[in-house]
């Protein structure tokens, strides 16, 4: 997944996050699998991928990687359009390794 952050390769990104998703015993894949293709689909402006991607995430992961929630709140401030609201809680949070990339990108983009 590196890789394609470091490329800036989003899509490519979603996609590898996809299948892992796919490919993942009894369908739950690894919870840095779920922030980096929620992380992707904010980039890409998929909201609507990024929403169903938040209702079928396991309640169990959910509740254990408070990066996820954290990330959806950001996909939420998104689709309100309340980009000053987005900055506040980046700023306010801090990230794990592997998403502070991701989230330093979408903040980026404003």
């Amino acid at each position: 997944m590196e890789e394609f952050v470091k490329v800036g390769d989003y899509a490519a990104l979603a996609a590898h996050c996809e299948d892992a998703e796919l490919k993942a015993p009894n369908g739950i894949a690894h919870p840095e699998a779920y922030g980096c293709l929620l992380a992707a689909y904010l980039l890409l402006n998929e909201l609507d991928h990024a929403k169903l991607l938040w209702q079928r995430l396991p309640m169990e992961v959910k509740q254990s990687h408070n990066e996820l929630s954290d990330l959806w709140e950001i996909g939420k401030k998104l689709w309100k359009h309340e980009f000053s609201a987005i900055y506040d809680l980046v700023k306010s949070t801090q990230w794990p390794d592997y998403l502070s990339p991701l989230v330093s990108a979408l903040v980026g983009k404003g």
